[in-house]
């Protein structure tokens, strides 16, 4: 039984440790542009990606659980460019958010994009007034 109390005990601790880790502090960011198909399809995204880090801060793989991968490709560029600070881990891996929102018609806001750190990313554009065609 003591054994037992011992390996919950470490378990915990270990938990513990890991909600405790911050995320790491963001050096440069770079945002997504928003894919013109998706503006004049009126398409809005929630991306979730996992970031790779190495211990310098450089990001060194993406993945993506979902969503289309026209964002994804935007994302990737932008996340190459950014920088986190450096760490005595060899890697580290962190989740990011991507929010792709389209702005009202006739809307005077002119954001492109907000960061919500430490790690959520909203890109904003411009809806596009979809003409009836004729006939």
């Amino acid at each position: 039984m003591q054994g037992l109390l011992i390996v919950t005990l470490f378990a915990v601790s270990i938990f513990a440790q890991n909600k405790r880790e911050q995320f790491p502090r963001v050096l440069i960011m770079a945002a997504p542009s928003y894919p013109t198909l998706a503006v004049h399809l009126n398409l809005e995204e929630k991306i979730r990606s996992q970031v790779a880090i190495d211990k310098n801060g450089k990001v060194t793989s993406t993945s993506f659980d979902r969503g289309d991968r026209n964002f994804h490709a935007l994302i990737e560029d932008a996340l190459k460019k950014w920088r986190f600070e450096k760490s005595v881990k060899r890697k580290r891996v962190v989740t990011i958010f991507f929010q792709f929102s389209l702005l009202p018609l006739g809307s005077s806001d002119n954001a492109s994009f907000t960061f919500r750190l430490p790690n959520v990313v909203q890109v904003f554009a411009r809806r596009i007034k979809v003409l009836d065609s004729p006939g």
